[in-house]
């Protein structure tokens, strides 16, 4: 996988909210529409595209679907990307 397809994955308002949601720890299908507040279909439309692209695994216990960060070291990169974008935010705002 090129490094450009991985990090397109997440150039989505939805999927960046997914993935900082699942920094937290595996998540169900329904956890993260419940958070979101979304419907079900574009939660799950999301997930795929980030599971396409590498950023989650998944596993399937029954009916419910669970989701986590396939590394830690994803959760590091949205954290960096995070403290970037606060950091510029709070100087702007001086």
């Amino acid at each position: 996988m090129k490094a450009s397809e991985f990090l397109s994955a997440i150039g989505n308002p939805i999927r960046v909210a997914i993935v900082c949601y699942l920094t937290t720890g595996e998540k169900t299908v329904k956890e993260i529409v419940e958070k979101l507040n979304m419907k079900e279909p574009t939660v799950s439309l999301n997930l795929y595209r980030l599971y396409r692209a590498g950023w989650v695994t998944r596993r399937k216990v029954r009916r419910n679907v669970y989701y986590r960060l396939k590394s830690e070291k994803y959760k590091e990169i949205i954290e960096q990307i995070s403290d970037l974008y606060v950091s510029k935010e709070k100087k702007v705002s001086i």
